[in-house]
């Protein structure tokens, strides 16, 4: 029995080292019985168990399970409220196929491109540019441009009416439970 395992005041197992030997009287170092074993301890999980030394044994014990905190009220409204939004994010960044068969982005970011460009063609009186759909490539007229901004400023404001409608929703919640248990994904818009 060349290893100590050492424990704290209250027992609980706290490390392991090789024995010293004694140079003087040439055998092993003398151990402190209040602090150290030389019984080797059983297997055990540390994330669920504690080994500690009772009355010259080791014995383990089960690490209680933390209580996990209940969620409170304001948390709860604030965490399904942050998915709101994220949900409505998510909706807006999709492709839409328009009735002519163009395939294109629904995200703000490509609505305020083609607001801009728009602007501009009426501000420069330019009659056509060239635009990457999703699908292809296609020359448009103002008009036809103004009927996809139109298109997916009308998908985008969709989204932005059901997220308020979910959001008065979730205002008239009164739980912790009816707010886990309200269905964010219902009621979207079609793409």
């Amino acid at each position: 029995m060349n290893t100590v395992y050492t424990f704290d005041e209250q027992g609980y197992l706290n490390g392991m080292s090789e024995r010293m030997m004694d140079p003087v009287r040439g055998t092993y170092a003398d151990i402190n019985d209040q602090a150290a074993a030389l019984v080797e301890p059983p297997q055990f999980d540390p994330e669920t168990h504690n080994c500690r030394w009772v009355d010259g044994a080791w014995v383990l014990e089960k690490i209680p399970e933390k209580e996990v905190p209940k969620e409170s009220y304001i948390d709860a409204k604030n965490r399904i409220m942050a998915s709101l939004s994220l949900l409505r994010s998510k909706k807006e960044a999709v492709d839409l196929e328009l009735p002519s068969g163009l395939i294109v982005s629904a995200s703000p970011a490509s609505l305020a491109r083609i607001t801009a460009t728009v602007s501009a063609m009426d501000r420069y009186s330019h009659t056509e540019v060239d635009f990457e759909a999703r699908n292809k490539w296609v020359t448009l007229d103002i008009e036809k441009l103004r009927e996809i901004e139109y298109c997916i400023f009308s998908y985008n404001q969709q989204c932005f009416s059901a997220a308020r409608r979910h959001a008065e929703a979730v205002d008239r919640l009164a739980s912790v439970d009816e707010l886990n248990a309200y269905d964010l994904t219902a009621n979207w818009p079609a793409v």
